[in-house]
């Protein structure tokens, strides 16, 4: 697929920098039998996956387009079973669905939430080895390119980024996921360094700036044993989620 997307520019967040409003940018509401889906559906049936596989992966990926979108790493294993089997205590879709329904937000029908690579989990990763190397990498980069068409369509507003999977100056690189080469791989990625500075990428989407927000997975707060580094943690995920979709409630 031709990249649509153009190098980041990055900046600190300034403090007189406002979102865009549902209002200001609303285009609509998809829901998970949208044709948009047809494309990740056709992935999953092309690698025999469940079908709650892509049942669940249209139900978290359906929302109001022009609002901003979540953007987390990659399915967690439990999706090849119920909807309800992903909220799981310490889930990172629970803890997304809690602060989003805080709000008011419904985090299945208002708020898109993507995968940067959709519909390969861990689990069939490690469990598909014997494809090799190059044909793992080349249904990486297909699995990008359906989270990219879906970032076009959708048209968000801003775009969280919780996962840092393929930065670069990580010290730990993810096995299948650490070296792919994808244009929306090398622009959508976060770090805890970035969150803790606030630092913001205004990414070109289909020739709109977008504005990109590092984040973090809520496995990093979950995993912490220190209670007053968990406490900080937590705020400033809920900090930098709220900073994003106050303006929507």
């Amino acid at each position: 697929m031709e990249s649509t997307y153009s190098a980041p520019h990055t900046q600190c967040v300034p403090s007189s920098y406002r979102m865009v409003t549902r209002e200001e940018n609303g285009l609509g509401r998809i829901y998970a039998d949208d044709p948009i889906f047809s494309q990740g559906k056709d992935f999953a049936k092309s690698l025999v996956l469940e079908p709650n596989c892509s049942k669940n992966f249209c139900r978290l990926a359906q929302g109001c387009r022009g609002l901003p979108v979540v953007i987390l790493m990659n399915p967690c294993d439990r999706h090849t079973g119920d909807f309800g089997d992903m909220l799981i205590n310490n889930s990172a879709i629970l803890w997304l669905k809690n602060f989003f329904s805080e709000f008011g937000l419904d985090f299945e029908y208002d708020v898109p939430i993507l995968d940067m690579f959709t519909l390969l989990s861990d689990h069939w990763l490690r469990h598909n080895v014997h494809r090799g190397q190059a044909e793992t990498q080349e249904l990486i980069r297909r699995s990008c390119d359906i989270t990219q068409e879906l970032l076009e369509f959708l048209q968000p507003s801003t775009i969280v980024v919780m996962h840092c999977a393929t930065n670069t100056s990580s010290g730990r690189r993810h096995p299948f996921f650490g070296s792919v080469q994808h244009p929306l791989v090398e622009s959508l990625s976060s770090s805890m360094e970035k969150a803790e500075e606030r630092t913001m990428q205004t990414l070109n989407v289909c020739g709109r700036a977008t504005p990109v927000i590092p984040a973090f997975h809520p496995s990093r707060i979950n995993y912490e044993d220190d209670f007053k580094e968990k406490k900080r943690l937590t705020l400033l995920l809920r900090d930098i989620l709220s900073s994003v979709f106050l303006p929507y409630v």
